[in-house]
């Protein structure tokens, strides 16, 4: 993909001797490539020292990248070596880009905060990730705790009831229901079949959002009754397996 190219060329070019890898994660690693629907992310590693300077010109790489894939946007984030081999709170980052066709990119930097999504980036990187440049994501990037992850899957799904579309709440429940079970990390399709085999009594409500993910179709905000349970019920079995 000449997107991933030009990336690549670009964090070779900016931080020479300070890149440590480039890695894809989220749906074009788990499988779930749904095209101008679905964004592409990208978490890259520096050296502690790398300056930020070198570090920013990713930004721009983003940007440009965006234009050369049938994409949504591009999610690019850069962390440290340090918090890739030993991840933790509060997940601080060098560098947070997101881009939108025809959009201006929203460029963010660390101000202590950090970035809680961090932690659900560097599992996926950990399990499934691609290394476009660097060492295989198992040698590189440390493991998350399970407990963890758990938490921040709650977290997840108390957010997509209050501001995500039924679509995205649905998928990430039936998906985070899979994590509990087998320990898995899917993507949002393969979590959603996964629940339908074994929710049967929420399948309509399944499938429905399924059929708007395979077909790169965006949901409304409203969410359903159905819809609610399903989050409803997952959230108390996270919460149980986290205790």
């Amino acid at each position: 993909m000449d997107a991933i190219r030009h990336l690549l060329d670009a964090s070779r070019h900016a931080l020479d001797g300070a890149l440590v890898g480039v890695y894809l994660h989220g749906s074009v690693a788990l499988g779930d490539w749904v095209p101008d629907a679905s964004d592409l992310d990208v978490l890259v590693v520096v050296e502690d020292g790398a300056a930020q300077a070198a570090i920013d010109v990713l930004a721009v790489a983003a940007d440009e990248a965006t234009t050369l894939a049938p994409t949504s946007g591009v999610e690019l984030s850069v962390i440290t070596r340090d918090l890739a081999e030993r991840p933790r709170t509060p997940w601080p980052y060098r560098l947070h880009v997101a881009t939108a066709p025809a959009a201006a990119p929203r460029i963010v930097h660390d101000t202590g905060d950090g970035d809680p999504d961090l932690l659900m980036h560097i599992a996926v990187t950990r399990s499934a990730g691609i290394a476009v440049e660097g060492p295989a994501p198992r040698d590189l990037f440390g493991e998350i705790q399970r407990a963890q992850v758990l938490g921040y899957l709650i977290s997840e799904l108390e957010w997509g009831l209050n501001h995500g579309s039924e679509k995205y709440v649905v998928l990430n429940a039936c998906r985070a229901l899979a994590y509990v079970r087998s320990g898995a990390i899917l993507a949002k399709t393969a979590g959603g079949e996964w629940a339908c085999a074994h929710l049967p009594g929420h399948a309509a409500v399944i499938s429905r959002a399924l059929d708007e993910q395979r077909r790169g179709l965006t949901s409304g905000t409203r969410i359903s009754a159905g819809a609610r349970d399903l989050v409803t019920e997952v959230t108390q079995k996270l919460a149980q397996a986290a205790n």
